[in-house]
């Protein structure tokens, strides 16, 4: 899970408040996939991955979010560090499915949208 800077100063400009509101959407998203698919998202403890400042993320553009957050998430923990990557952005327009059938599929090429595509913004319901 990463955090741009934009999502995070949306939510106060700290760690923790972006992180309480990933939780939040988590919580929510949880309670449809316990019940319907037999699955749980687990929030992992990856601060590197919230970022505070907008003018020093690794995020630029909506148009890129899904490449940049695999090239992240690849870069920064590695792929065996997690099993299904999304990043939270303060704009974007809701979310987006950036790779669907990809979860548990690393990358086999740099640039390569993988299991580290999506995005949500904070007016996810």
């Amino acid at each position: 899970m990463s955090v741009n800077g934009e999502y995070t100063q949306y939510f106060g400009g700290t760690v923790a408040g972006a992180l309480a509101a990933v939780n939040a959407t988590l919580t929510r998203c949880n309670f449809v996939f316990e019940k319907d698919f037999a699955l749980k998202l687990i929030l992992q403890d990856f601060p590197q991955l919230i970022y505070t400042n907008p003018a020093t993320d690794p995020y630029s553009v909506m148009d890129n979010w899904n490449v940049e957050l695999q090239n992240t998430l690849t870069t920064t923990i590695g792929n065996d560090a997690y099993d299904i990557g999304h990043m939270f952005g303060a704009s974007g327009g809701g979310g987006n499915a950036g790779c669907i059938g990809c979860v548990c599929v690393n990358p086999s090429a740099p640039g390569v949208k993988a299991k580290g595509s999506g995005i949500t913004s904070p007016a996810d319901g």
